[in-house]
């Protein structure tokens, strides 16, 4: 039986972009997942008023349920746009100079920052039409 380097083929490593002469791939390290767990928390913020459903305790008055909302979406933002940060700071260079787990990270920092933008300037604007307008 040959091996691979006897018949000439060599094996890829998808991460550093080279050939491994090992002939396996490496396992994906927490620095370059940093980035996939905002994003996932960027989706885990999306159908946010189904998961307080599951929570154990229900709001009384029904116009709580939206604070509830806002409240939950902006900490989960927030989370998100620290993971993202922590992913961003992780990112390493492989020896060829080019950097790895940077992008995941800097998608995750931006849905995560468009959605605490956009919350910020809701709650903005309700509070001064509550404050100005009523």
């Amino acid at each position: 039986m040959t091996s691979s380097t006897e018949t000439g083929q060599r094996r890829y490593d998808p991460l550093t972009g080279e050939h491994d002469p090992s002939g396996e791939y490496r396992v994906v390290q927490l620095r370059l997942s940093w980035g996939l767990l905002s994003i996932f928390i960027f989706a885990f913020s999306l159908p946010i008023r189904y998961w307080l459903h599951f929570l154990p305790w229900h709001p009384y008055q029904y116009w709580y349920r939206p604070g509830y909302m806002v409240l939950a979406t902006l900490g989960l933002s927030t989370v998100g746009m620290i993971v993202a940060w922590l992913g961003l700071r992780a990112a390493r260079r492989d020896p060829s100079g080019k950097e790895i787990g940077r992008g995941a990270s800097r998608l995750g920092l931006f849905l995560n920052g468009t959605v605490f933008s956009i919350l910020v300037l809701a709650v903005g604007f309700i509070v001064v039409y509550w404050r100005f307008f009523r």
